[in-house]
């Protein structure tokens, strides 16, 4: 479980919390922003990770929202 104290990045606020799995799933929700998202994919354990598919999903998940 983390849960975000400062914002390092552009998505996910402060106050927000989750977890990243050993397998490669994420949930995170994010009160600030009425955001509860998941990214479930699997990957072999010790495979190679994906760079950049669970970023690219939070920040599409982030800019999708409208204020």
């Amino acid at each position: 479980m983390e849960i975000v104290t400062g914002r390092d990045r552009v998505e996910r606020s402060p106050g927000s919390y989750g977890w990243v799995g050993g397998f490669n799933t994420h949930w995170y929700n994010d009160p600030a922003e009425d955001l509860v998202g998941m990214l479930l994919f699997q990957r072999q354990a010790g495979g190679p990770a994906p760079q950049t598919i669970d970023r690219d999903f939070w920040t599409l998940a982030y800019a999708a929202i409208a204020d």
